[in-house]
């Protein structure tokens, strides 16, 4: 299919039945057993949207090279998206995942959307690259939550997000404005070592236990964290 693509070139009919025939729907599909997309590659956009997956779901080192959509995908089990390279936009916007999400070292390229997204289970991102944009605005995560290692190069929005558990954030490198709004951690927060190269809020953002901001590089927020810290 990609190599079709590349043939048909700017040709917009051809580029429309190629879209169509390229696209994977399984909007509201329901995945009983043997649910294993590993290693495979998506050409077109791929549709996932309120779809149920009653058994682990296995995307380890999947490739989408078009839009992707998961919105409103409900996890039952484990669900296993490491190393995983989303092309363009990616939505996971009110998903939920009941047991544990494993999504390390993740490529976003295009804007990647978690806004609402319930994880009851523990959700590590570490080491993951979002290179187009991130949001987690009113996400929830009920245990672990690591984060830390990861590269966010535009806007990294974590406002209304809650904590529940320990959120890790340790060693992050923020290259665009961050904000943390009201953000609520109920438990221990990991900044250590973390870097913001642009403007970071955390207006009323709210902390309940220890934290730790120790080793934080920022030249343009070095007052704010300073305060937060103590």
């Amino acid at each position: 299919m990609l190599d079709l693509k590349d043939e048909i070139g700017g040709e917009e009919a051809l580029s429309q039945l190629w879209r169509a025939l390229a696209a994977t729907d399984f909007m509201g599909a329901a995945f009983r057993r043997g649910c294993d997309f590993a290693d495979f590659l998506f050409p077109g956009a791929v549709d996932f949207s309120g779809a149920r997956f009653m058994t682990d779901a296995w995307f380890n080192a999947a490739r989408f090279k078009g839009t992707v959509d998961f919105s409103r995908a409900n996890f039952d089990c484990d669900g296993f998206f490491e190393g995983a390279i989303y092309g363009e936009a990616v939505s996971f916007d009110r998903t939920r995942w009941s047991c544990n999400a494993q999504l390390r070292s993740g490529v976003f390229r295009g804007k990647a959307c978690f806004r609402d997204a319930r994880f009851d289970g523990d959700a590590w991102f570490i080491g993951s690259k979002f290179e187009g944009g991130v949001s987690f605005v009113a996400t929830q995560f009920g245990r672990e939550a690591g984060l830390g290692r990861c590269r966010y190069r535009h806007v990294s929005d974590f406002s209304l997000v809650r904590f529940r558990d320990n959120a890790g954030l340790d060693q992050a490198h923020f290259e665009g404005p961050a904000r943390f709004d009201d953000a609520r951690f109920e438990k221990k927060a990991w900044f250590k070592g973390a870097r913001f190269d642009a403007e970071v809020s955390f207006a009323r953002a709210q902390f309940a236990d220890a934290i730790d901001f120790s080793e934080v590089a920022s030249a343009k927020n070095a007052r704010l964290l300073e305060k937060i810290a103590t």
